[in-house]
């Protein structure tokens, strides 16, 4: 599970006045195109005060869960599932995660709290971000892609030197890694969530902080 906490006097630093609205970036991609990674430097760079994972929320539900009444609670997101299908089978996993998910953006809403929340069970909508901008905060949602099926690949490869996560499995799966992709890109496209190559894109998270300065102009206008 991954749940940071920001140091609080320095997220107040880096916003400025503590009087400016809450946060909340959604962040949502394949496996292996670099969400936890910028997840990360997004919410140090960016002064957030609570970063979580999907991955985390579907650990704490796993907890309380039968394995037989929510089997898909209990399986990776791109492993094959009752359909068969790799955009069906992840849709499943998302559905079964998605109470979760919802119920800690939810919290964060009410208690006025920046939050970053990243993983592969986010399927893009804008009910999220809406709830939250009627509340008086900012929300913005990315979609992370990696176009070029080699360099997801590499980076799927580069991402076992720095975890306990061996490479092969999700290489082996990379077929089912990319048409989940494409799913999401295609949900993607009804939204107001934004698509970044993470390839070809210098500085994901100075993207990520222009999307935020526009709503914040856009609101004080």
């Amino acid at each position: 599970m991954r749940v940071i906490e920001v140091d609080k006097k320095m997220s107040a630093l880096r916003r400025g006045a503590s009087e400016e609205p809450p946060r909340l970036l959604l962040i949502c991609g394949a496996t292996g195109v670099g969400k936890s990674t910028v997840a990360v430097e997004a919410a140090q760079r960016l002064g957030f005060s609570r970063l979580l994972s999907s991955d985390a929320i579907r650990e704490i539900m796993r907890a309380g869960t039968d394995e037989v009444e929510q089997p898909a609670l209990f399986r990776s997101s791109f492993s094959r599932g009752e359909a068969g299908d790799a955009v069906v089978d992840w849709l499943d996993t998302c559905l079964a995660v998605k109470t979760g998910i919802t119920a800690t953006i939810s919290r964060a809403r009410r208690e006025g709290i920046d939050l970053v929340l990243e993983g592969v069970h986010l399927v893009p909508e804008n009910r999220w971000l809406r709830e939250w901008r009627e509340a008086g905060g900012l929300a913005v949602g990315v979609v992370l892609h990696v176009d070029q099926e080699n360099d997801h690949i590499g980076m799927l490869e580069r991402r076992e030197e720095h975890s306990w996560r061996r490479a092969d499995r999700y290489v082996a799966a990379i077929r089912r890694l990319r048409a989940i992709q494409s799913g999401i890109l295609e949900r993607a496209k009804i939204t107001d969530w934004v698509e970044i190559e993470t390839t070809r894109t210098a500085d994901v998270v100075a993207r990520i902080e222009h999307l935020f300065d526009l709503q914040w102009n856009a609101s004080r206008s």
